[in-house]
């Protein structure tokens, strides 16, 4: 099967720069057919995940048909992490907001929302589509492999093993690493400033939601289908770079959509 990872950032470069080599490297040596999409906004206003997310699987289904999807984050590194596709969609893949699914079952639902911006939220609207138009789901990080370890760029504490208890509810033998523990991401030492997380942006992304599961059965896959992947302009989409395995494209917020 055919993945393709689909990394939306902003401001994000040294994170990105690694992550084309590292992570193209590392699912080549599990074995798996892919192609890597960072998705970079490339404006002044917030950051829209969800709509860098529905740019670049966009970009990807009109340039390498991928079979399967992980939607992740810019700033998680695996190191002993299962990329292959389980049978059923995965939330909560790798980190927060991370996911694991069909292709198909994102076209299904239409994609995210490209109303969210900021921190929050925008993952679960999308899992509540999937939800309502019946696509099954797992949670990831309930069943992760025993082992399973991973690099947070962005960890923001030394303690990590406190973080990682955090994250899987105790489960001990899964592991989040901060960037200084591990010798491959050691020479990593930039610290983003995170505009895109305030109480704010969180109490207004929440209060979205909840308006959109509020919607009436009838109404909701209407709603879905006005907002998400369909609004997008391809023609809007900026290419920067592309290699075999790695492609880097680029939009502005205001015009894409």
């Amino acid at each position: 099967m055919k993945l393709a990872v689909v990394l939306p950032h902003k401001d994000r470069d040294v994170y990105k720069n690694f992550q084309k080599y590292y992570l193209s490297d590392y699912l080549s040596k599990q074995g798996i057919e892919h192609k890597l999409f960072f998705c970079e906004q490339r404006d002044n206003l917030l950051f829209s995940r969800a709509m860098a997310i529905n740019v670049g699987v966009l970009f990807a289904l009109e340039h390498y048909a991928p079979d399967y999807l992980v939607i992740g984050d810019i700033d998680l590194v695996p190191l002993t992490v299962d990329y292959t596709y389980p049978g059923t969609a995965e939330v909560w893949f790798g980190n927060a907001g991370g996911i694991k699914l069909l292709t198909t079952d994102f076209l299904l639902v239409n994609g995210y929302n490209n109303i969210f911006r900021g921190w929050g939220y925008e993952d679960s609207e999308f899992w509540y589509r999937l939800d309502v138009l019946g696509v099954p789901v797992t949670y990831w990080k309930y069943k992760a492999l025993e082992g399973t370890t991973m690099v947070d760029l962005e960890m923001n504490t030394l303690d990590s093993y406190a973080h990682s208890l955090n994250y899987f509810g105790g489960l001990t033998n899964i592991r989040f690493f901060h960037p200084q523990e591990v010798d491959v991401t050691k020479h990593i030492n930039t610290v983003y400033p995170k505009t895109w997380l305030t109480d704010d942006i969180k109490t207004q992304n929440a209060k979205l939601s909840d308006s959109i599961k509020a919607l009436p059965k009838y109404e909701l896959i209407p709603y879905f289908m006005r907002h998400g992947l369909h609004e997008i302009n391809p023609r809007k989409i900026e290419v920067i770079d592309l290699t075999a395995k790695t492609i880097e494209i680029s939009f502005n917020s205001l015009t894409i959509a």
